[in-house]
């Protein structure tokens, strides 16, 4: 039997630095942003980045808010380093002596996918701004836009890896990783301004302390790095899974085996229990606790897609290794319980979290009563599917 859930992972190390004086360590990095970046003052207390995507030309604001603080943390010696890997990533730091702007390039499967870079300081943002866009070939871009207000964050895929990786995923596999390059790029990016470039504090023993209070998770769930995660929105239901040391036998539970499903609640939280087991054997049996909340998400995108009533929603299941290769997928239907249990209880935090006052920090304290109360799901995990709101085997 195996067990991952990364929010209690989350959740305990979030107790420990709770406990600590981030107060005092929040009052000491202003001191030293102070100190240590007088040519870009304006910037040093930025709440946003600004990305573009040289690809596509799209555009969108990253907030601080969405970055998650505990991957800040695990990149800094990366960053110190210039490079290292992150789960399935492999990221190297180019123009470590340049001032005012560092460029990065991530690397997945063998292939370099994508050069970035991040800038804060005017002079050194326009030549690395002109520089990215004469090498896309857009030298219109930079003469009638110019240099995009800073900070700013702009990213450049290299086509032929992004067609390999299409390719070899398939669809379904590769819009969320690329969702995935997305968040690890603006936390790459968060990670070098706050760092060396912004000053952020480390205390002793080099240990970032970031301010609990302004900091959440991303809008879009990254790839799990040992666990599961549910995603819920307007693209419909996916179970992502990637686990380490994956055995056959735990493979065919996912691929083909039976799942049981149950919904519970915390406050309006929402928690699914997953078993995978193959029929007849408790070899390979997995079990899953996967919290969600549509409020994560950006406003506009905090809804389920309208379905016919006589019809049943279905979710994607895919499983990886721990260096992020698909090992399959299957989808599988809801019954039509499950499916209105789901949308009542989506559909009550998307209210919830439209309410003034709400933030995220709402549902990771429900979330946190949960494994309070459950502090080992898998030893009473039948328990648990008894008090669900609903519950479903699927063959």
């Amino acid at each position: 039997m195996r067990l991952s859930c990364l929010y209690r992972s989350l959740r305990n190390s979030r107790e420990i630095i709770r406990n600590k004086k981030l107060d005092n360590i929040e009052n000491e990095k202003m001191k030293n942003m102070n100190k240590t970046t007088p040519k870009s003052s304006e910037h040093k207390s930025a709440e946003s980045l600004q990305f573009l995507d040289l690809n596509s030309g799209s555009s969108h604001a990253a907030p601080r808010s969405k970055v998650n603080f505990f991957a800040l943390n695990a990149l800094d010696p990366i960053i110190d380093a210039g490079e290292g890997r992150l789960g399935a990533w492999s990221v190297r730091l180019i123009d470590q002596d340049r001032q005012g702007a560092k460029r990065f390039e991530l690397s997945r499967d063998g292939l370099n996918f994508a050069t970035c870079v991040v800038a804060w300081e005017e002079e050194t943002a326009a030549e690395m701004w002109s520089a990215m866009a004469y090498r896309q070939a857009l030298p219109a871009l930079d003469k009638l836009l110019g240099c995009p207000p800073l900070p700013w964050l702009v990213s450049l895929q290299d086509e032929t890896s992004s067609a390999t990786l299409r390719e070899r995923w398939g669809s379904s596999l590769y819009e969320p990783m690329m969702r995935e390059f997305t968040g690890l790029a603006e936390t790459i990016a968060w990670a070098i301004l706050l760092k060396g470039q912004a000053g952020r504090a480390s205390a002793p023993g080099g240990v970032s302390e970031p301010d609990v209070s302004g900091v959440g998770f991303p809008d879009f769930p990254l790839l799990p790095t040992d666990g599961a995660t549910l995603c819920v929105g307007p693209c419909g239901l996916m179970t992502l899974i990637r686990l380490s040391g994956i055995r056959p036998p735990e493979v065919s539970a996912i691929n083909d085996g039976e799942i049981e499903v149950g919904i519970l609640t915390s406050g309006k939280s929402g928690i699914m229990l997953a078993r995978f087991q193959n029929p007849g054997t408790r070899r390979g049996e997995l079990i899953f606790d996967m919290p969600f909340h549509i409020g994560l998400l950006d406003p506009g995108e905090r809804y389920l897609t309208r379905r016919g009533h006589s019809e049943r929603r279905n979710m994607l299941i895919v499983v990886m290794d721990e260096a992020g290769r698909p090992l399959g997928e299957r989808e599988v239907t809801l019954s039509q319980e499950t499916s209105e249990v789901l949308e009542r209880i989506v559909e009550s935090q998307a209210r919830v979290s439209g309410e003034a006052g709400w933030s995220r920090r709402q549902h990771d304290r429900e979330v946190d009563d949960f494994y309070k109360r459950f502090p080992d799901p898998t030893r009473i995990v039948d328990r648990l599917f008894e008090r669900a709101h609903v519950r479903q085997t699927i063959h």
